[in-house]
């Protein structure tokens, strides 16, 4: 997909550009199917800004690996499962691809197991960002602070008890945004306002701990959520 660039800026594009460096020679490798909103998005942004993208129609890990070559892509999306098949494909089929145009690979959706992460690293280097919500890391910053997803880069993060009560850092519990992206449940009016509490800050449902220096680490879910494939 490429359409001449749109010259109109959004909030989103200024984040997502400055976070990732899209751009117009950006060419966006799309894993990941684009009814979810994060590979939607960027799909977006790396369209308004004049960039091309490359859309998988299902994911399979040495396809992935093909199109990086194929398209010299610079930009990518993955979760932390397809990093797992990635990594399960034999040594010399993982080799015999050119990955040298990569500029830089994002994962979210689920936290990733911190071996997993340090294998990638080993193999990617240095151009894995990881971000959750309004947070998001470089890879130099998570070999500081392994297993974090990052500190907030929209907003600001509270970790909250049961009663609603702010914890301290290394304290464990429900996790807050202040001042962060608005959102709604579809036609859910009652779990939208259970979405907020009493000072208007909201949750995803996610159950994590801030370290001293502000950096999020994911612990546990607290919403009903079912993980299929």
């Amino acid at each position: 997909l490429k359409p001449a660039p749109i010259g109109t800026r959004t909030m989103l594009v200024d984040l997502l550009t400055g976070l990732f460096g899209y751009g117009p020679e950006a060419r966006y490798l799309s894993t990941a199917p684009l009814y979810h909103a994060a590979p939607l998005r960027h799909s977006m942004v790396t369209i308004k800004s004049g960039g091309t993208v490359i859309v998988m129609e299902r994911f399979d890990a040495e396809g992935a690996l093909s199109l990086i070559e194929r398209y010299r892509i610079t930009h990518s999306q993955w979760v932390p499962t397809m990093f797992v098949r990635l990594l399960k494909l034999p040594e010399d089929t993982r080799q015999k691809y050119d990955l040298s145009s990569m500029e830089m690979a994002v994962h979210a959706a689920a936290p990733c197991p911190i071996e997993v992460k340090r294998e990638m690293l080993s193999w990617w280097g240095d151009i894995i960002h990881e971000y959750y919500a309004g947070t998001a890391i470089t890879s130099a910053e998570w070999r500081a602070h392994p297993g974090s997803v990052g500190r907030a880069k929209l907003g600001v993060i509270h970790i909250c008890d049961d009663t609603g009560n702010e914890l301290p850092p290394g304290h464990e519990g429900e996790i807050f945004f202040e001042s962060g992206q608005q959102f709604s449940y579809h036609k859910d009016l009652d779990k939208t306002l259970r979405s907020t509490n009493a000072n208007g800050w909201t949750t995803l449902g996610d159950i994590g701990r801030q370290d001293r220096d502000g950096y999020l680490y994911l612990t546990d879910r607290k919403s009903f959520m079912i993980i299929s494939g």
